[in-house]
């Protein structure tokens, strides 16, 4: 897969002539960087960037490592005045996808990722522009769970990963959508219905603040 190939799979629009940024790292394409897998392969590669605001390097990884078994890893390097420097890793997850780059009041950069099992787990990034100290700073997308239990339907849970939106950036809206478990289903099978949460961001912490139910078809 070519690297611009990579990048549109991303359905991200590119400026890389308005917005110049250094060539890539060195290898960035071959060689496993920041590494902390054995038998590491690349699995992408290449840079984001939106017509305004920081480029981000990205580097997608598939390897094996005593914690995990076989998973996956992320690594991401930030434009910092004509050169990368590296902004983070991340080997939690089985699978990471290639990082989306949305701007509107504030950058943000997300990377989807899961963790190995039934369970659907998030292993996501998320990450804020701060654009007076030209820093990236990361998002706390664990907290919330704690917090959403009161917005949900009476009876309903939430129990497996969620699949994130963040890529509305005309609006700024934040949202996951998720299906809804009650105490007596199987882990397999949701019977309440699919919510879809709003969030906000508030001083880099993902809070949910409304949450919109989709009732199943047929009640059980």
């Amino acid at each position: 897969m070519t690297r611009m190939g990579v990048l549109a799979g991303a359905g991200m629009l590119l400026a890389f002539a308005a917005h110049a940024a250094p060539p890539l790292p060195e290898d960035i394409d071959s060689v496993c960087l920041e590494t902390i897998l054995e038998n590491c392969e690349v699995t992408g590669s290449g840079r984001t960037s939106a017509f305004e605001g920081p480029s981000i390097a990205f580097q997608l990884q598939r390897g094996e490592s005593a914690l995990n078994g076989l998973g996956g890893g992320v690594v991401l390097f930030a434009d910092r005045g004509g050169d990368w420097t590296l902004l983070a890793t991340d080997f939690e997850g089985f699978e990471y996808e290639v990082p989306l780059l949305t701007a509107r009041a504030m950058t943000l950069l997300h990377v989807p990722g899961l963790v190995a099992g039934t369970g659907s787990i998030n292993a996501d990034l998320l990450f804020s522009y701060d654009d007076d100290e030209d820093a990236w700073r990361p998002v706390d997308t664990e907290s919330w769970k704690a917090e959403v239990g009161p917005l949900l339907p009476d009876g309903l849970e939430i129990w497996k990963g969620v699949d994130y939106d963040f890529a509305d950036w005309y609006y700024a809206e934040y949202t996951a959508r998720t299906e809804l478990w009650r105490a007596g289903d199987a882990n397999c099978c949701p019977s309440g219905g699919w919510a879809i949460i709003h969030f906000n961001i508030v001083n880099n912490v993902l809070v949910p603040v409304s949450v919109d139910h989709s009732p199943p078809d047929r009640e059980s």
